[in-house]
């Protein structure tokens, strides 16, 4: 995702005219890239140590670099069609709220198979 949001980050640098959608991706790719940096560190650091630290912090980092690389991405779209846009954030709105219900999911099947 970082990745991704680095390359777009520098196309849309490279415009010679830059309208709202693509200020907005810019502006939005530029929030987004240090907290994806930051998170992937931490999953560098956390592999290290047997325990993790969790922090309300590091959420609303993640939440800033997944929200911020989906707008965007979305402005992006919106460059070239507002229905696209709105489509791509819709579609993105649903897979990360899948996730996390999937995520919720698997720490309860670990915790009742603890407890087994």
């Amino acid at each position: 995702l970082m990745a991704l949001s680095l390359v777009c980050l520098s196309i849309l640098a490279g415009k010679s005219s830059h309208d709202l959608p693509i200020l907005v991706g810019i502006f939005s790719f530029s929030i987004a890239i240090p907290c994806l940096a930051f998170c992937a560190e931490r999953v560098r650091i956390d592999a290290l140590h047997k325990t993790r630290v969790h922090s309300i912090w590091i959420d609303v980092a993640e939440g800033c670099g997944i929200f911020g690389s989906l707008i965007g991405f979305g402005s992006i779209f919106w460059h070239f069609s507002i229905i696209a846009a709105i489509t791509f954030i819709i579609a993105s709105l649903c897979m990360n709220a899948l996730l996390v219900w999937y995520e919720d999911a698997m720490q309860s099947s670990n915790r009742n198979a603890l407890d087994d």
